[in-house]
């Protein structure tokens, strides 16, 4: 038989969203899918405690390991992030795509790449006075915490003219402070969580709305990876982020490019983006030396009509799939199931 697993960090059933895995599932011809968290997992008795759907719904139950796994699930606590590192480092438990790690690791891996020329200057964090040499430099900087999601814990950093420096983290209005104060501030804040520091583009439409573009890159029944989705994103009125959690909008990415630039432009835009979507998987997935199935790549374009890569998500959210219809929101749960049956079929569970 063959089992899909669906690894996530929620502990109580989510009925309406684990039934399009199953849903899912059921078209690729798996035999049956059973939902668990890191913790369910018994690595030496080879068994899992997980969620399997009966005719009254979800319920609790005790399964061997299932044949592959595509892990969905965010976590934050120390110990279920060892769990999850031994379940994937174990090789009696294959899952369809494995870790990027942090956003520093992923900005290192692609600096002696064909990305590089994509990339923002960006420093890790280890003392104010990295942030303070960043600012000095560029005058306006974020600062991201090294594992946030969701636009989360970004921090817009800036030096004014009468050397007051201007803080605004995302969500909230900004705050201008004196030099000793916003230092104080940045120190507390290094003290409690590890961040990097990345220059500062104007990313502003005429409406001064951020704006940025989401691209859902995915792997199909073939192994082959294809664009899903490309949308662009804009943010709430002062909001220094467009992530849509945070009460962003969006629309599809060439609607939202004919708003703001002439044709030529964006034929140049879209061919500059196109080009980092089909390299980025490729190198990402060489360099690693790892499989991927999904990924959520952020990409900002600058007053210059030049593409930067903002970040790579490894777990994307699919909201943006619902600008194209049911259909499309459909094939875009089902894409990485259809990669697992592959996997399967071709003998490639191997990491």
């Amino acid at each position: 038989m063959h089992i899909l697993g669906i690894m996530t960090g929620s502990k109580s059933p989510r009925p309406r969203f684990w039934d399009r895995y199953r849903s899912a599932a059921q078209q690729e011809n798996f035999d049956d899918i059973i939902v668990f968290t890191p913790s369910s997992v018994n690595l030496s008795k080879q068994c899992i405690q997980g969620f399997v759907r009966n005719s009254s719904g979800w319920e609790k139950t005790e399964c061997p390991l299932p044949s592959i796994v595509h892990d969905i699930g965010y976590y934050s606590n120390r110990a279920t992030i060892r769990k999850v590192k031994q379940i994937k480092a174990n090789p009696s438990i294959p899952f369809v795509g494995y870790a990027l790690g942090n956003k520093w690791r992923i900005h290192k891996q692609l600096l002696n790449t064909s990305i590089r020329p994509f990339l923002l200057p960006t420093k890790l964090a280890k003392t104010t006075d990295d942030i303070f040499q960043m600012v000095r430099r560029y005058r306006t900087v974020m600062i991201k915490p090294l594992n946030g999601k969701g636009g989360k814990g970004i921090i817009k950093f800036s030096e004014q003219p009468d050397k007051s420096c201007f803080f605004q983290p995302s969500g909230e209005p900004g705050y201008s402070f004196k030099r000793s104060e916003a230092a104080a501030r940045l120190e507390a804040l290094l003290a409690k969580r590890r961040y990097l520091i990345q220059q500062w583009i104007d990313i502003r439409d005429e409406h001064e709305r951020t704006n940025d573009v989401r691209i859902l890159l995915q792997k199909n029944g073939l192994g082959k990876w294809i664009i899903s989705a490309q949308a662009i994103r804009h943010g709430k009125d002062g909001e220094i982020t467009s992530n849509l959690k945070s009460g962003g909008t969006a629309e599809p990415l060439e609607e939202g490019l004919a708003k703001r630039f002439n044709d030529e432009d964006q034929k140049a835009i879209l061919k500059q983006v196109e080009r980092l979507s089909r390299r980025l998987p490729k190198v990402l997935e060489r360099v690693y030396g790892k499989r991927f199935c999904e990924l959520g790549v952020d990409l900002a374009i600058d007053r210059k009509q030049r593409v930067w890569l903002i970040e790579v998500n490894i777990k994307p959210g699919k909201s943006v799939l619902q600008l194209f219809g049911p259909e499309a929101m459909d094939a875009g749960f089902r894409a990485p199931i259809q990669y697992a049956r592959h996997l399967l079929e071709k003998n490639k569970i191997k990491t």
